[in-house]
């Protein structure tokens, strides 16, 4: 076995995974990573935040990881937006 080998099997696994991720995915979905989130802002909050600008009801999931142990969030979130045909 050479080292192209492995090359060519990493090769087949990443296409068989990018296959997949078009079998499942959607092209009505867009995910927004957004940044900069301050650590005080609680997950109610931000929805509040963005449903202020008149985005209530065009998101359905929201995630925004906390730390365990101060209970502030991260600064970061994924929002999973829904597209309008």
């Amino acid at each position: 076995m050479d080292q192209f080998d492995n090359v060519n099997r990493v090769s087949d696994k990443v296409n068989r995974v990018r296959e997949w991720a078009r079998s499942v995915s959607s092209t009505r979905e867009l995910t927004l990573y957004v940044q900069r989130i301050p650590a005080e802002r609680t997950k109610s909050q931000l929805m509040a935040w963005i449903n202020s600008f008149g985005f209530a009801g065009t998101y359905d999931y929201l995630y925004l990881p906390r730390c365990f142990r101060t209970q502030k969030s991260k600064g970061y979130a994924f929002i999973n937006c829904l597209q309008e045909a």
